[in-house]
């Protein structure tokens, strides 16, 4: 039982050696996605920094809006510059922008909106964690790190059925986050495996079959 809870934290239910086979296109996948996701994070809390200035409503989000899209803009850019120079790179860069995106909701959730249940907060924390795929040992520390940032600074600045509120949900949502992270992680790697060698399978038979036609 313990080699098996050990298997799935450290490699996602993969031997060490099934799990370091498929890295390169893990970080592969990883880079593409963070391109991706910072890109659209980015054009998403630009517009609302513009918008800022019109809306009296959001002016005191501002800071945070622009604080945000620049740290998610830096993690897309170092991940382009220097993935082919260092594949480690996708794997700092995923977790900046995961990181920078519970901050947001930490920041706004517990400081901004203090009269309300921290929602967007919530959101991240369970998508965030499943737009990567990385070994859960290095995934489930951050996202319970965020939830007791989260509760902390939410004791500081909020009270009431909001505070509470928070703190239930921050803890049963954060929970179900590691769950289901942890499982599409699984899920992932052997996907990537399977494929890989299916990769591998078709170009060994394509080997055998140009053999074969060279001896007749």
């Amino acid at each position: 039982m313990k080699d098996k809870i050990k298997k799935l934290i450290f490699n996602a239910s993969l031997t060490d050696e099934e799990f370091h086979s498929i890295e390169n296109d893990i970080a592969q996948s990883n880079m593409q996605n963070i391109k991706i996701f910072s890109a659209v994070a980015f054009v998403f809390l630009f517009v609302m920094f513009i918008l800022s200035f019109a809306v009296d409503g959001i002016a005191s989000r501002r800071w945070l809006y622009f604080t945000a899209a620049v740290f998610d803009a830096a993690a897309g850019l170092l991940s382009e510059v220097f993935f082919n120079k260092w594949k480690m790179t996708a794997t700092i860069s995923m977790y900046i922008f995961i990181s920078v995106l519970f901050a947001f909701g930490i920041v706004l959730g517990a400081t901004i909106n203090t009269d309300q249940l921290a929602v967007t907060f919530i959101a991240i924390l369970l998508t965030g964690p499943m737009l990567f795929v990385d070994r859960p040992v290095r995934m489930i520390p951050i996202i319970y790190i965020s939830v007791v940032v989260f509760i902390l600074t939410a004791i500081n600045h909020k009270s009431g059925e909001a505070l509470d509120g928070d703190i239930v949900d921050s803890i049963v949502f954060g929970t179900i986050s590691v769950i289901i992270s942890t499982y599409m992680m699984c899920v992932k790697c052997k996907e990537n495996l399977y494929e890989k060698k299916a990769v591998i399978l078709s170009e060994t038979d394509q080997i055998g079959r140009a053999s074969c036609r060279e001896r007749v």
